[in-house]
């Protein structure tokens, strides 16, 4: 295939894996996307929540950018629920906070 169109393949050796990944697991992740989340106006959380329930990806990224450089890993995560129109993740953790 690689012959054909300019693509090249990727092996497991070959994907780095950040600190994150390797020495968080998913509880504690979570956890610390909620303790963020806490941190946020009650107000950002119902308009975020709002945003996501409508699948409204222009006005969920809008948000996040409003997010304080304190709450990153947040944005991060949130930022990537959204381009991958995963909405129902960014429900779900703002359930977790209620």
């Amino acid at each position: 295939m690689a012959d054909y169109l300019p693509i090249r393949y990727l092996y497991g050796g070959d994907v780095a894996e950040t600190d994150a990944e390797v020495s968080l697991p998913i509880a504690e992740i979570t956890t610390q996307l909620t303790q963020a989340l806490q941190q946020m106006p009650l107000t950002w959380q119902q308009q975020v929540q709002a945003a996501a329930m409508k699948g409204a990806d222009e006005e969920l990224l809008t948000l996040i950018e409003q997010a304080p450089q304190v709450a990153e890993p947040l944005a991060k995560q949130l930022t990537d629920w959204t381009l991958n129109f995963d909405f129902d993740a960014i429900i779900h953790l703002i359930h977790a906070v209620e």
